[in-house]
């Protein structure tokens, strides 16, 4: 049984390379082509780093016919990568105050708190409303609207001069050979992803540990661990903006892998509605409410938002709601 450990570190670490790897890819194609900053850091580097749960929730259901894991591991991907915004506002305060968030990443932040309400309520009164002969739920053509609406929202270019400069990266590669090592890459993450399913449900079943929070916990931070990364890294070069439209921006693809896995699950719905899941929902969405206070503060360029204290106080309280969290599934 002690051989598991070792290969799903291994498995972690090889993820997160390659993600990270993916990410750059992605960062030299914006260098060398016109994409604006929305487009980059919360559609295309969200949807590459959030690559790993898409790979592993539709392993979790074509393979092991596990729909617990794969909403867990959406649930408890996303929660947690909400969480690493608090994270980082606790280490870097004196940085993340001095910088600006632009509209657009005001609606990621604002579809998210939706979602996560929206995902509540369905969760609350186990609404399992299944549209006939497409057997598909509800909730995924909402997930699917509001992931359109987000597409359209970041088309246009935020003007607003952030004064957030990046550093200057010569990039030796041509536009086809970046192309090309994408694709290696994404392939090997794929296999990778599937790796890290398998492990997680032996581990899962070896320890009797419960599918939903086994995907929160082992599928869910593992295949988050690019959007840390990513996420400070870009703080770290000034982009405290672009790191927020990573996170928001991937939790909304999320999303959009819980409509692609419930298009493909034929035998019920993946969405798991129970006490679990409703803990997950609520204080995700608290955490949300947290951190939506914080840009407001910012957009409306207050005193308050200058003052050290803010990013630490918010910065504890979500991550205190993620712990409480973990507590009160794993009580279960």
């Amino acid at each position: 049984m002690w051989w598991i450990w070792p290969i799903y570190i291994v498995l972690l670490v090889a993820v997160t390379w390659l993600s990270v790897l993916l990410a750059r890819f992605i960062d030299a194609l914006d260098k060398k082509t016109k994409i604006s900053g929305g487009v980059l850091g919360g559609i295309l580097l969200a949807a590459v780093t959030s690559l790993p749960e898409l790979i592993t929730s539709l392993s979790a259901i074509l393979l092991m016919d596990e729909p617990g894991m794969t909403f867990g591991n959406i649930m408890g991907s996303n929660f947690f990568d909400i969480t690493i915004i608090g994270a980082i506002m606790l280490v870097m305060f004196m940085v993340i105050r001095k910088r600006k968030l632009s509209k657009g990443t005001g609606c990621f932040i604002l579809l998210s708190f939706i979602m996560s309400a929206i995902i509540l309520i369905f969760n609350i009164f186990n609404l399992e409303i299944v549209i006939p002969y497409l057997n598909i739920n509800v909730l995924s053509l909402i997930i699917l609207g509001a992931y359109i609406t987000i597409l359209l929202l970041s088309r246009k270019k935020d003007e607003e001069d952030l004064g957030e400069k990046e550093k200057e990266v010569k990039i030796k590669m041509s536009v086809k050979q970046i192309v090309v090592w994408f694709i290696i890459c994404a392939i090997a993450l794929i296999a990778v992803s599937v790796g890290i399913t398998y492990a997680t449900d032996y581990i899962a079943t070896t320890y009797s540990i419960g599918k939903g929070i086994a995907g929160a916990l082992f599928l869910g931070i593992a295949t988050s661990l690019p959007e840390v990364i990513s996420s400070i890294e870009l703080v770290r070069l000034g982009n405290f903006d672009m790191a927020v439209s990573d996170i928001f921006g991937s939790c909304m693809f999320n999303y959009l892998v819980l409509t692609i896995a419930d298009i493909f699950y034929f035998s019920g719905s993946v969405f798991v509605f129970d006490l679990q899941s409703i803990y997950f929902a609520s204080f995700m969405l608290l955490s949300t409410i947290i951190f939506f206070a914080v840009y407001f503060l910012k957009r409306k360029k207050t005193k308050v938002a200058q003052k050290p204290w803010l990013y630490i106080l918010t910065g504890t309280l979500m991550v205190c709601s993620y712990l409480t969290c973990m507590v009160l599934s794993a009580t279960l």
